[in-house]
């Protein structure tokens, strides 16, 4: 707790065991609903981001909204690349101090806070546009198959 009485509850990605550093965190004051968090041996596959090596710091429904206060918010900066696969930005002492301040707007996710920061795997920031591929067919077994690919504009 706080000196106010406060408790905060936070969440945290890095390695603390080799050479420490740090991906990402929030804290945020708790209120009269408890956070929720996967079982230990589900955490890996609960918090990964889609099929990258990334990890995305869920953040508690209450406090997705940007209009919402939080202490601190520096989640894990993440950008996938296709021959490459994803990059993840340790964050340093000065990002770290920084945390209490929320990003320019227009870096800002439509949806609030995401638990990630970075483009993730979209090709770019903001908006991205796709052609959706779908083929829907039938085998010679009589089975219905739907093939899907996605493409960049």
């Amino acid at each position: 707790p706080k000196e106010d009485g406060r408790t905060i509850e936070c969440a945290w990605s890095g390695d603390a065991l080799t050479s420490p550093f740090t991906y990402g965190f929030w804290c945020a004051q708790t209120t009269e609903e408890p956070f929720s968090y996967p079982e230990p041996e589900e955490l890996c596959s609960a918090w990964r981001y889609g099929d990258t090596a990334a990890y995305r710091l869920p953040v508690p429904e209450a406090y997705r909204r940007w209009s919402v206060d939080m202490d601190a918010y520096a989640p894990p900066d993440c950008t996938w690349h296709q021959h490459f696969g994803t990059d993840c930005v340790k964050l340093s002492i000065e990002d770290v101090k920084g945390s209490n301040q929320l990003p320019p707007e227009k870096l800002r996710h439509t949806d609030g806070r995401t638990g990630m920061r970075g483009r993730g795997t979209n090709g770019k920031l903001g908006g991205n546009a796709y052609y959706q591929i779908l083929v829907l067919r039938k085998t010679e077994q009589g089975d219905k198959q739907v093939l899907m690919h996605r493409l960049p504009l």
